[in-house]
């Protein structure tokens, strides 16, 4: 009996110390990380599990949705789910003690509870699991701001600006509340001081910076520079000349005003009218360039943008709609446009169908103005392939704008009794388009629609 007693305890004894060297292995998740704030469309947000264990799967978790597992014991190894809210899900590591996940794309139903769960699926069954929120807010609106202008200005001093906006959108500059349209588009503002161009007492100069994409303002800021008198050479008479064109006190612009009503709000309606002429003398001024050399170097120019209507990304493609539409308001430019007639109808026909609202509001304001400058040979088949793809309320706005371009342009090479009676003509259909009330229209629709038809009927009459 002594025997067995004694037998019994030493195998006890001995089945401590082999417990005692070889311990059970911790099954647990030592840290998980989430970001508790992100913003939408921010890239790669990691999402972090440490674990220790001999584990068969991890599986992260977007409330009871699986977003991603990592089985070692199958191939492929690794899988990842589609989640609302969640753009796209990529792995950065996996292994035996970490897994750290990438998630891009993300918008505000991305917001919620997030978890990590380790699993052992065999015996001894094993489970356990840590989870934490996170809350994703839409992104921050960075209002643009203008760099490198100076508080104050001698005469014949050169200013300079720069507009700092965001990718894909575009820029307006004015000037005391004067739109400066030989610098449409570009984010640089460069000019000599004259004294004409400083309001008031003191005098003082208002510019300002309009961001915009296509047809929906943004954002905009305005600085202001003092004017001094400084022991400097003045500005030549032609200078000056061209300055107070620029800042509207030479000749009665009808231009977009800085900041519009709620019935014009996202309407443009850049109408100039002063002539052609002095806005190409202007140009031509600026660059110091024979006419043959800016006009080819637009055409260039238009070439370029019609291949970027090929673009991948919706806001380049937007660009370029608007950046077209603007060089056609600027010159005829029949000659490059009717050997491009079906690429460009392809193109705005895709963009009307399937663009955003951006494009598709792009594509239609640049539609008229491409009718107009294709050709009389292109621009009835320019017109049947494009007709089909047009909104109706979008069209009609954007060919009175081109109507009133078009009548700009062929005063001064028409005799007045014949362009009086082309305006005679379209007189009555302007005045009923600006007060229309048909209620099969969105509210929003006639409300833009009858204040930009105002602004274009008492441009001809």
């Amino acid at each position: 009996m002594r025997t067995r007693t004694g037998t019994l305890a030493l195998l006890a004894l001995i089945g401590c110390a082999r417990a005692s060297r070889h311990p059970t292995r911790t099954f647990n998740i030592t840290d998980f990380t989430v970001p508790p704030l992100v913003y939408a469309g921010q890239a790669d947000v990691q999402i972090s599990c440490l674990y220790e264990g001999n584990f068969t799967m991890l599986q992260f978790f977007k409330g009871t949705n699986e977003i991603f597992r990592f089985k070692p014991s199958i191939w492929p190894a690794i899988r990842s789910y589609p989640v609302p809210g969640v753009g796209s899900v990529s792995t950065d590591h996996c292994g035996s003690s970490s897994c750290h996940i990438q998630l891009s794309n993300l918008t505000e139903r991305a917001t919620g509870l997030y978890r990590c769960d380790l699993e052992h699926d065999t015996p001894p069954h094993l489970y356990t699991t840590r989870s934490a929120n996170m809350t994703v807010q839409a992104a921050p609106r960075r209002m643009p701001f203008i760099d490198g202008f100076a508080s104050e200005y001698g005469e014949g001093e050169d200013m300079q600006a720069v507009c700092r906006i965001e990718p894909g959108s575009m820029v307006k500059w004015f000037v005391n509340g004067h739109i400066l349209i030989p610098l449409y588009g570009l984010r640089t503002f460069k000019y000599k001081s004259t004294r004409s161009m400083f309001l008031g007492e003191p005098p003082v100069m208002k510019l300002q910076c309009l961001e915009e994409r296509g047809f929906t303002t943004l954002g905009s800021k305005i600085v202001e520079a003092r004017w001094t008198e400084r022991c400097t050479n003045r500005t030549t008479d032609n200078e000056e000349s061209k300055m107070r064109k620029l800042a509207g006190s030479d000749c009665h612009k009808r231009t977009e005003q800085a900041y519009s009503s709620d019935e014009d709000a996202g309407i443009d309606m850049t109408l100039d009218n002063c002539s052609e002429g002095s806005l190409q003398s202007d140009i031509k001024s600026n660059h110091d360039e024979p006419e043959t050399d800016i006009q080819e170097k637009l055409e260039e120019k238009v070439l370029e943008l019609i291949d970027a209507l090929g673009a991948r990304a919706n806001a380049a493609r937007a660009t370029a709609l608007v950046s077209l539409r603007a060089a056609l308001q600027r010159r005829y430019l029949a000659g490059v446009l009717c050997s491009h007639r079906a690429t460009l109808a392809d193109h705005v026909s895709k963009a009307l169908r399937r663009g955003r609202d951006a494009e598709k509001k792009a594509a239609a304001a640049l539609a008229p103005l491409l009718a107009l400058q294709i050709g009389e040979e292109g621009a009835e088949e320019f017109v049947n392939e494009v007709r089909p793809a047009l909104a109706a309320a979008a069209v009609r706005m954007a060919a009175g704008g081109a109507l009133a371009v078009a009548h700009e342009r062929v005063t001064d090479e028409a005799e007045d009794a014949e362009v009086s009676a082309a305006v005679e003509a379209v007189l009555p259909r302007l005045d009923q388009l600006s007060r229309d009330s048909h209620k099969y229209r969105a509210k929003r629709d006639r409300k833009i629609q009858r204040a930009t038809f105002r602004d274009i009927l008492k441009y001809f009459e």
